[in-house]
Formats: structure tokens, C-alpha cells, sequence
């Protein structure tokens, strides 16, 4: 992986595996000046600098003072001693009827198993969520894309519009598009990415109410869906050298919305870090119908074969029964935990150890009672665990290689069991395994709760595209306060706020704002809203306001977050990724970049805003690491409905003058006619097709090319003018079917709200 700076940066890079419109802002605080004498930001920057201070570790005693957790035993004598989010009873009558899981996928050619075990966790907390259930919903056709999570958060955002335009993820190579997808990732950077509004979103092609959407585009495989094959001449998984791109259109499809996030305390056994309450609080999501995603430490990182036979690798035994015995050994593959089992027996997980490196790369051989001590835990009991190297459950293309994971009988499609010559059931590996409460290497855990999308024309004002790697936290005495700043785009009802976590028993206090014409700070102008909220665990979490705060359009108005831990010390949490030149030194093709511009994200400490915009602000926190590292705007988010009917002005609690509201602002609709147009003789002319027809339109319509996906190769060779005509320069086209992507926007206007699209045009040369 080239230069590691410390053990964050270890720790940090072993698991990688709508947007707003804003005038700029000045505020009176300077750059120089925010130092000077702020001991809050000094403590701040020497808690980030800690290296032995992370976020999300929990102390011995950590669990939600709220928390339906039961207690006793281990992890909750009050819960079953088995659990099994594929068998549950649902009618109460003792027997299992229902699963909430579905099938074992293989995310072959890529190293993607961050994005395949936070999918499998919201594909099954969906299911298992009564208030999302749909007739077409079950466990065969809720299938979400993985193909997508994966190729937005290494693709940075591409809307020269947007003050964010080139945030993101970036590949930086040549060679293959197909190798954005293995650009690795981690249980947060899915996080950061659904709470932007990327995803989840359904795949289509087993879903029979939505395949007409979109296709296939968003399925596991390249756009040829060329196949790569075994040495028996078998189907094994889509090429890595297809093109596995997705049209920039996409970034923001979704069929869900992310509501919450649940970060949990990890159960491995590192003093002070082993709690019998962590493995409460993870049967807790389970029993709540949600899988838990976690990382630990594989014999392999990727799938390669049958890696279970005894004697042949570290950590697992012939048994399927995974126990990573080293402290040191860090995560490097990500699953997901559908299920448990108090009384799974220690001795399966009992095996020979193979001659191999230590951690510190010493060569290292086990007699057989030196492996037996070492690869036994000290209890009994294990997790259920759903991996991504496919089952032989399964078809192409997700069979995998067939015989990993726990053994199970082979069926027919009408469910008989299929025998051999001898009669005997014929066994095949079912993708799952078996980890040991124990297990040493377990972390970033997390479980995801989703509720349905806004059917409404909404916004999303936020400016955190950047998928984040990790977050820093500190612990600060005196009030420490973030906000982000938004300027309205058109009259709409502010409904819900976010703000991100990390600590248990979390007090956050919400204040919304419409600022002051020449506001000095986010806290310059009418309070229209303001909540306290306690959340149990550290995450992500969308509030919803008691009642709707109505904002104009064009004004500037901010959300501000206090957050406090139990103890009553104020949170302060930093956003990063690695940027450029990490990877530069490290040899890698892929990085974050954040833009924070100017009266973005401010930061409160000791009495003064502070902008988070300029570099002095991450190296002053960051230190060392600032050179490596690329930050964030703080993830406080605003969503707001259009405003549907004219509604009287108002006084919200706590103001001091009337909040105007906006007339009626129906959304326009726009349609494009003709569906393709055609072109002749250009190699000897520029010639113009025929104007689009947009209808429907309220006020001005302006046109501009975009240079996204399959129009990238036209881009510069097209010109469109006022009315929607294209011009094709004269170039040696070949005689096929180009696609020109072009963003439509309508002003709008008193009664109606502006409005834009992108939409594709075909050019046929003939």
C-alpha cells in the first residue's frame, strides 16, 4: 500500500477495500485571527492529532441509556439463544416462516465487498421494515445495485453548475473504466454516499413493477455483458474489461432514503474494547429485522476458491467457522451479520495453522497443540455471517465457484433435493459462514434503517459528495457548535434536518435560521426552528421538524448542530479522505477530493465562527496528517417540499417578525420530441438537426451540452443554440448511432418553479 504515516492512517486505509445553490458568503472572522488564543480549536486539533483517539470507540461501559437492549447472559439472556434472519416467526406460533435475506451474490471481478455488505444489509432492513413492504418486494426481486454504490463513490461529481462540481471519489488512471469499481471503500463510505442521495437503488431487471427505468444498466455486469470462464469452459463472473460505466443522470437514483444509522461498539476482544453489551447491541439491530454490516480480517480479501479446508489457512476452520486470533491482524473484508448462535460450539473453529508471517513479517510454524490453543476461542458462540463470493445455491452469476461456505443440500427449482448416482443429496457451499463472538479483528459496525422516497418534488441542500473514509472526533468542555449555510433556490418547506454522530447517548440540539440580509454568522437572523433530540447510538440521522419552516426564494438560511455526549462534553467531528497525494506515495489510482468553498460549513469555538474553508483550518486540526488527507464540509443537511398551496404569512415560535410564503409553485413538466434525428454527408458540413420540442415550459428555457457517459466522445464536437438546435461539426464519423446528453433548464416564473433536466438525444449518421 506504500507509506503509512501512523496507525489512523493503518487502521483507516485496511478496510478500503440534488444539488444546492449558494451565493457567496463573507463572514468578519479572519483566517489568522480564529487561531489566535482559541483554546477550544487547540484542543480540538491535539484530540484529532491523538493517535490513539478514533471515533466510534466506545468506552467499557457504553450502551444507550434509552437502549431496548435487554441485559444478561451474553449480549441479553432475555433473547433467544439463536437467531436467524432467514427463518423468523412472524405469527408467533414458535416456528420460523419468513426470511428477510436475500440470495448470496458474487461481486467478482472486483474488489467491491464494502458495497456488496452494506447493500445486503439494506436489502434486509428494508424487507424486514413493515412500514416499507410493497406487493413486489420479496427476497428475489429486492435487489439493489451494487454497480452503483460502487461506481459513484470512485466517480466525483460532474455538473459545472454545481460549486461541488469534481468532489468526490476520483480514479486517477487510463486504462479501464471498469477499475473505478475497485477503488475499495468502507461501512462509512456507504453511509456518506446513501445520505447524499446516491442510492440505494433497485437493480430493475428482477423487478417486474420498475424494470422499464432503466434497464439493466445498474445489474452487476459491463454493458457488453461479456463473460469471463473457468478452465472447464464454465461462466465465472462479467469481465473486468467491459465498460462498467453509469451516465452522470444517475448519481441520485434512488428507491429508498437512508433515515438513520446505528454505529455500534465492536465485541472483539482488544482490552478495553470486549463488552458483552457489543454483542447485545448487534442482536438488538438483528431483532429490529436489520443485518449488521462489519469488517474483520479474512485469510482473503477477495474470493479465490474453497479456502475452508483445515490446515490450509489462518482463521477458518473446514467447519466454516472464522476466528482471527491475532490482535494486530487488521480488517480487509467486509460482510454482512444476518444471525446468531450462543451455543455454536468453540471447538469448530479448531484447526491446524499453515507456516505463514506474523504480523511484524516474522516467519512463524505451529506445533498441533500451539494451533489448537490459538485457533480456539475461550466461549462458545458465533455470528451468522452472509458473505459475497457467491453460492452454489445460485446461478450464473452468482454461483461463484459452488462449494464456499457452509455446506447445504442442492435443489431443484421446485425445491427437491437433487442426489447423485449413489443417492446421496448432493451438497453445495451456501455462501455463508460462521465468526466467533471473539474474533479479534472485527470492526466498523453498523446497521442501516431506510424509509420510502419523497414522491414530492423536494430539495436536498447539502455540499458533502466526497465519500468519507473515516471521521476524527473530539471532546471539547466548552461549546463547540457546526453549521452549514444555504441559499434557497425557490420558495419551499424546510421538513428535515441531519446532522452525524458518533458517541452514544448523543444529545443534539437543531437550530434553523433565516439570516439577516448582511448576516455576520449562521446564528444572525430569525430562529424559525429548533428541537433537542437524544440519539442513542453514533451516525447518521435524519430529523424531521414538528412542523414545517417555509423559506423564500434566494434566502440565505443556515442549520446549526450542538452536540453533546453524556458526560456533557461537546462533540466536534471531522470528515476526511485520502487525497492525491497519499495516493501519489502509495501507489494508488484512486482518492477523495472535498471542496469546501467559502461560507459553506462554519465552525463555533470559543465564541468565534471560524470558516472551514481555508487550508489553514485542516492543517491547524489535522497536523502531519493535514498533507494526506482531504476534508469535508460538515454532513448537516436541509430537505424542504415545494410549497404546494399559497399559504398566509406566518410567525414560527420563537421569532421575531412574520415569514413570508410563497404563491402556488407547480413543477413543470418537460418532454422531448423527436426521440432521435438524423444526419448525412458530415465530412463535407456542419449540419444542424431539428430543434428539440420542449413543452410545458414556464419561463425562459436555456439549453448547454453536458459531457457525461456515452456523450463524452461528442462533447466538443456539438453545438446547440438558444432554440434547442444541434450542430454537428464536420468530422469523420462513422455511420452508427451517437448519443448527445443536453441539460434543459426552464426559469419558471411567479406561479411555477424552475426547473432542469438532462436528457439524451440520438443522432443517427447515415
Amino acid at each position: 500500500m506504500g507509506i503509512i504515516m501512523n496507525n489512523k492512517l493503518k487502521r483507516l486505509l485496511a478496510v478500503i477495500l440534488a444539488c444546492a445553490l449558494i451565493s457567496a458568503v463573507f463572514f468578519s472572522v479572519q483566517a489568522n485571527a480564529a487561531v489566535t488564543n482559541n483554546k477550544v480549536l487547540e484542543e480540538i486539533a491535539k484530540q484529532t492529532q491523538d493517535k490513539n483517539n478514533y471515533a466510534f470507540d466506545f468506552r467499557e461501559d457504553s450502551s444507550p441509556k434509552k437502549s431496548k437492549m435487554l441485559t444478561g447472559g451474553i449480549g441479553g439472556s432475555r433473547y433467544p439463544d439463536s437467531y436467524d434472519l432467514r427463518n423468523v416467526d412472524t405469527d408467533g406460533d414458535g416456528t420460523g416462516d419468513t426470511s428477510y435475506v436475500t440470495p448470496v451474490k458474487f461481486q467478482n471481478p472486483f474488489g467491491s465487498c464494502w458495497a456488496f455488505a452494506a447493500v445486503a444489509a439494506a436489502e434486509t432492513s428494508i424487507l424486514g421494515n413493515p412500514l416499507l413492504q410493497d406487493d413486489y418486494l420479496n427476497t428475489r426481486t429486492m435487489d439493489l445495485s451494487e454497480k452503483h454504490l460502487a461506481w459513484f463513490n470512485g466517480t466525483p461529481l460532474d455538473d459545472p453548475e454545481d460549486p461541488q462540481n469534481g468532489e468526490g471519489g476520483i480514479f486517477d488512471g487510463n486504462k479501464k473504466t471498469s477499475q473505478v469499481l475497485d477503488s475499495g471503500g468502507t461501512p462509512i463510505s456507504a453511509t456518506s454516499m446513501f445520505s447524499s442521495g446516491v442510492g440505494p437503488v433497485l437493480e430493475y431487471g428482477n423487478n417486474p413493477k420498475v424494470q422499464e427505468l432503466f434497464g439493466d444498466i445498474l445489474e452487476y455486469h459491463g454493458k457488453k455483458k461479456l463473460i469471463d470462464y473457468d478452465n472447464d469452459g464454465n461462466p465465472f463472473c462479467y469481465s473486468y474489461e467491459d465498460d462498467w460505466s453509469i451516465d452522470e443522470s444517475l448519481r441520485f437514483a434512488q428507491s429508498f432514503r437512508l433515515k438513520s444509522t446505528y454505529q455500534l461498539p465492536s465485541p472483539a476482544e482488544v482490552s478495553p474494547r470486549y463488552k458483552a453489551s457489543a454483542i447485545g447491541a448487534m442482536k438488538e439491530q438483528l431483532m429490529n429485522n436489520r443485518a449488521v454490516e462489519i469488517g474483520f480480517c479474512a485469510d482473503n480479501s477477495q474470493p479465490v476458491g474453497a479456502d475452508g479446508e483445515a490446515g490450509k489457512t489462518l482463521y477458518i476452520s473446514d467447519k466454516w467457522a472464522h476466528y482471527t486470533y491475532d490482535a494486530k491482524a487488521r480488517a480487509n473484508h467486509a460482510v454482512a451479520v444476518i444471525g446468531w448462535d450462543d451455543n455454536y460450539p468453540k471447538e469448530n473453529f479448531t484447526h491446524s495453522i499453515p507456516d505463514s508471517n506474523d504480523s511484524e513479517g516474522n516467519e512463524v510454524s505451529y506445533s498441533v497443540e500451539e494451533a489448537e490453543k490459538l485457533t480456539t476461542p475461550k466461549r462458545n458462540g458465533a455470528w451468522l455471517v452472509k458473505n459475497s463470493w457467491g453460492a452454489g445455491t445460485e446461478d450464473f452469476p452468482n454461483y461463484g465457484t459452488g462449494d464456499w461456505g457452509i455446506p447445504v443440500e442442492k435443489k431443484d427449482k421446485d425445491g427437491n433435493v437433487i442426489k447423485d448416482k449413489n443417492g446421496n443429496p448432493v451438497m453445495v457451499g451456501s455462501g455463508y459462514f460462521w465468526i466467533s463472538y471473539e474474533d479479534k479483528s472485527i470492526s466498523s459496525v453498523e446497521a442501516l434503517e431506510f424509509d420510502k422516497v419523497n414522491t414530492k418534488d423536494y430539495y436536498v441542500y447539502q455540499y458533502d459528495y466526497m465519500p468519507v473514509n473515516s471521521i476524527e472526533s473530539a471532546a471539547i468542555s466548552d461549546l463547540v457548535s457546526t453549521s452549514n449555510v444555504f441559499t434557497a433556490a425557490d420558495d419551499f418547506n424546510v421538513t428535515e434536518i441531519t446532522c452525524q454522530t458518533t458517541t452514544p447517548n448523543t444529545k443534539v440540539h437543531y437550530d434553523l435560521y433565516a439570516l439577516n440580509d448582511n448576516f455576520t454568522d449562521p446564528a444572525d437572523g430569525v430562529k424559525l426552528y429548533e428541537t433537542d433530540v437524544e440519539y442513542g447510538w453514533g451516525g447518521f440521522h435524519r430529523q424531521d421538524l414538528d412542523k414545517p419552516a417555509v423559506i423564500k426564494k434566494g434566502q440565505r438560511f443556515s442549520v446549526v448542530v450542538t452536540q453533546q455526549a453524556s458526560d456533557d462534553k461537546y462533540i466536534f467531528n471531522t470528515y476526511f479522505g485520502i487525497n492525491d497525494k497519499y495516493a501519489d506515495e502509495a501507489n494508488m489510482l484512486n482518492y477523495s477530493k472535498g471542496i469546501i468553498n467559502e461560507g459553506e460549513s462554519m465552525l463555533f469555538a470559543n465564541g468565534q465562527w471560524i470558516d472551514m474553508s481555508g487550508k489553514w483550518i485542516k492543517d491547524f486540526i489535522m497536523g502531519e496528517e493535514s498533507y494526506y488527507v482531504d476534508m469535508d464540509n460538515f454532513p448537516i443537511k436541509a430537505y424542504g417540499d415545494v410549497i404546494e398551496e399559497p399559504e398566509a404569512p406566518s410567525t414560527q415560535p420563537g421569532a421575531d417578525k412574520p415569514v413570508a410564503t410563497a404563491k402556488k409553485a407547480n413543477p413543470m413538466k418537460v418532454t422531448l420530441s423527436p426521440k432521435s434525428v438524423k444526419a448525412k454527408n458530415l465530412k463535407a458540413k456542419n449540419q444542424t438537426v431539428k430543434p428539440l420540442n420542449v413543452k410545458n415550459a414556464q419561463g425562459k428555457v436555456t439549453y448547454k451540452l453536458v459531457k457525461t457517459g456515452t456523450s463524452a466522445k461528442l462533447y466538443g464536437k456539438l453545438k446547440i443554440n438558444s432554440k434547442g438546435a444541434i450542430t454537428l461539426k464536420k468530422a469523420n464519423y462513422t455511420k452508427k448511432t451517437y448519443t448527445a446528453a443536453v441539460k434543459i433548464k426552464a426559469a419558471g416564473n411567479s406561479k411555477y418553479m424552475s426547473k432542469s433536466i438532462t436528457v439524451k438525444v440520438k443522432i443517427k449518421v447515415k
